[in-house]
């Protein structure tokens, strides 16, 4: 039997909570270091010991009404307490087999445990489970069966993460700041040098930002439909708080104001994430509007002449200037909507 296999298969089932399997491969694992133990040193006990110990054995088998006579036939529970109670392992332990562990151990909870997984199908804990596993590597190691290492969980061979990752130089340096986990769309848009730099720049952010499939499936949505392809022109983000919407509009928002240069490397990466093919859309208007940065009782004046009291300054105001803005000033200043009440009637859009 192929031990440090078994015992990796078992942690691995271990560690997806699979503890049924685990407490019968565990069992079925313990059974065969018996009858291994057994087979092995029963042949090196004195003649007297070996007589009396094969008696036990034949006294054993009959008990149980085993056809064969032999100790092969016998499960976990039976092959255990005939060991015990015969003092094979007293007398294998005095010829070189490594049985301290097994006399010290009361195994009927071991046993009791692996029956009620494997009959009962009602395995214990994980908690409960854990010892016997570390227990039987204990068993298994006695007798030279497995060395130290293999018995090691896989997080105990990884290497120190300092030996892996480089950390990134404002961690390094000391200079990283709690108020950078907190990404300000706002702050990215309009807050200038008080927006930490990591965000402020599209380089910057994008060399920080890990592309994930599914913001590179976002910003290729967003260039494809800017582009004058197919596509919804309106995308709506349903993550729970912390799920990352405001890292994705700040992506969205520095792919369509950063450069030339700057645009077209953020695209190749998305066309290689993706494996699409996509077109640059060129220069982009973009406005931002931002429901916590803006207060109609707080009008925002961006440049002399120009106050912004409504959604509808702000849009005209970030897309056209102040151009766009003079057209609907009046209804800004006045804090009414522009335009006039309008009905608007379409017939068989689909169709359209």
């Amino acid at each position: 039997m192929d031990y440090a296999t078994s015992i990796k298969h078992i942690e691995r089932l271990l560690d997806q909570r699979r503890i049924q399997s685990a407490m019968q491969e565990m069992g079925t694992t313990l059974e065969q270091l018996l009858k291994e133990l057994y087979r092995d040193y029963l042949p090196r006990l004195s003649p007297g010991d070996r007589a009396i110990i094969s008696q036990a054995e034949r006294d054993t088998a009959a008990k149980i009404k085993s056809r064969s006579g032999s100790a092969d036939t016998f499960t976990l529970g039976q092959m255990e307490r005939f060991l015990r109670n015969s003092g094979f392992l007293d007398k294998a332990g005095a010829s070189g087999a490594g049985t301290r562990a097994l006399m010290r151990a009361d195994l009927k909870p071991f046993v009791e445990a692996r029956n009620d997984a494997t009959h009962q199908a009602v395995p214990p804990s994980e908690n409960e489970a854990r010892p016997y596993f570390h227990q039987l590597v204990q068993f298994l190691e006695e007798n030279g069966k497995l060395a130290s290492a293999p018995a090691l969980s896989a997080a105990a061979t990884l290497k120190p993460w300092t030996d892996v990752v480089t950390p990134h130089p404002d961690i390094q340096s000391g200079r990283l700041e709690m108020s950078t986990y907190a990404a300000d769309l706002w702050a990215v848009a309009f807050g200038g040098e008080r927006c930490p730099e990591v965000y402020r720049t599209a380089a910057a952010f994008f060399d920080a930002t890990y592309l994930t499939n599914n913001l590179a499936g976002l910003l290729g949505d967003a260039v494809r439909v800017l582009a004058g392809g197919a596509g919804d022109r309106v995308l709506q983000l349903r993550t729970p708080f912390g799920g990352g919407k405001t890292h994705a509009l700040i992506a969205l928002y520095h792919l369509a104001t950063s450069d030339g240069k700057q645009r077209a490397k953020v695209i190749e990466s998305v066309k290689a994430r993706r494996g699409t093919i996509l077109a640059d859309p060129g220069p982009v208007s973009v406005a931002v509007l931002h429901g916590m940065s803006l207060d109609p009782l707080t009008p925002r004046t961006p440049e002399l002449g120009v106050t912004l009291h409504t959604l509808w300054g702000e849009l005209a105001y970030q897309l056209g200037g102040k151009t766009a803005y003079d057209l609907v000033r009046a209804q800004d200043e006045s804090r009414s909507a522009p335009g006039k009440p309008t009905l608007v009637i379409v017939p068989s859009a689909v169709r359209s």
